[in-house]
């Protein structure tokens, strides 16, 4: 049935909405909304979405890399970078938003910076195989090793 996928959307909006009306912290309620408006390209209900979720709950990690990594594809780009950034200077070990803040930055092509960043990664989770696995397909990728 095409109209399968469309029914879920509602559904799960229809849930989020529930969510937030029974809560005022509903941060689940509005992180669910945001990514549905997402998924939609609802831009300004998704940045209002997790911009709610921000302030439900402050502090919720979940909310700041997703408006984070949300924002790095938009004209407001450098706010996203700086939501990043202030995160992963109080959670260094938060590997989403190392890679949140990563993509954004390929995708910008600043690749300098990017590489920097996989570098603080590493340097910030030491036993984590996968974040060294990373900077060195990155390494690999770009025909080089580390200097």
């Amino acid at each position: 049935d095409a109209r399968r996928p469309a029914i879920l959307v509602e559904l799960l909006e229809k849930m989020a909405k529930e969510d937030i009306a029974g809560q005022r912290d509903a941060v689940e309620g509005w992180l669910v909304r945001a990514e549905l408006a997402k998924i939609s390209r609802r831009d300004d209900e998704t940045e209002a979405a997790y911009r709610k979720a921000m302030a439900a709950q402050p502090g919720e990690g979940r909310a700041v890399r997703g408006l984070g990594a949300f924002l790095l594809g938009t004209a407001k780009a450098a706010e996203g970078e700086g939501l990043l950034r202030q995160w992963l200077g109080k959670v260094p070990q938060d590997k989403a938003a190392y890679d949140a803040l990563y993509g954004g930055l390929v995708q910008q092509g600043r690749e300098a910076e990017a590489e920097k960043l996989l570098r603080a990664k590493v340097e910030a989770l030491p036993g984590d195989g996968r974040s060294a696995a990373q900077l060195a397909e990155y390494w690999r990728l770009r025909g080089r090793g580390p200097e």
